[in-house]
């Protein structure tokens, strides 16, 4: 109302006083605004989750004596994770091997589940653990990849008793996926384990039962 009243009113007709109690008005009556950092909500988080070897090429990936594949493995655990993630409220996409969305693909994260092979070893030698990596060649994920990846890490060996294996291969690190998506997108690859030890020791029921991946959105 003071600042409506200057505009209008020539200041020959104010007294000194008067303005200067105009000033003081006008100046308590600006007030700065801070904005409010809200969270975003999960329904705005695009979460992708990539079921390792499943499209229409059938590959079914490797494969136990009794005919059990890595892609129904995969399969079977990338739509239980969905299925989590979308009762948390996360928007996500359920993705083949080579799913067409995959070019330019743009979300919070995005986690390809794989599955190590079902070979026995010599003298009976068990062989178990996951291993899990981002790429190699990205830099300007390489962050957010990184957090992604420890997240996912914790809470996956807290979860299912499994030993992370060092050793990851070149197949991983230069993941076909990782050069198609998003260069923003974090992205990361995991292998539950070998199929052999997942199956036998129903470690596999366990990562099943928990499917505590709500963390690909943290």
């Amino acid at each position: 109302m003071a600042t409506i009243f200057t505009i209008w009113t020539p200041t020959a007709f104010l007294s000194n006083n008067v303005r200067e109690e105009l000033s003081v008005a006008i100046a308590t009556s600006i007030v700065t605004v801070q904005p409010t950092a809200l969270p975003t909500p999960n329904f705005l988080r695009r979460i992708g989750i990539v079921s390792g070897h499943r499209g229409p090429e059938n590959d079914p990936g490797a494969v136990c004596p009794d005919g059990l594949t890595e892609a129904e493995i995969n399969f079977n655990v990338a739509q239980l994770v969905v299925r989590n993630l979308r009762g948390r409220g996360y928007t996500v996409d359920l993705l083949d091997e080579f799913d067409p969305r995959l070019d330019g693909y743009q979300a919070a994260a995005l986690v390809s589940i794989h599955a190590n092979t079902c070979q026995t070893w010599p003298n009976g030698e068990v062989v178990s653990g996951y291993l899990i990596a981002a790429a190699a060649a990205r830099i300007t994920a390489r962050g957010n990849d990184q957090v992604l990846v420890d997240c996912i890490d914790r809470h996956y060996a807290a979860a299912t008793g499994l030993q992370k294996r060092e050793g990851v291969t070149v197949d991983m690190t230069d993941y076909h996926t990782f050069r198609e998506i998003d260069p923003f997108t974090p992205a990361a690859i995991i292998e539950l384990g070998f199929m052999l030890v997942l199956y036998t020791n129903r470690t596999l029921r366990r990562i099943e039962r928990v499917c505590i991946w709500g963390c690909a959105g943290s």
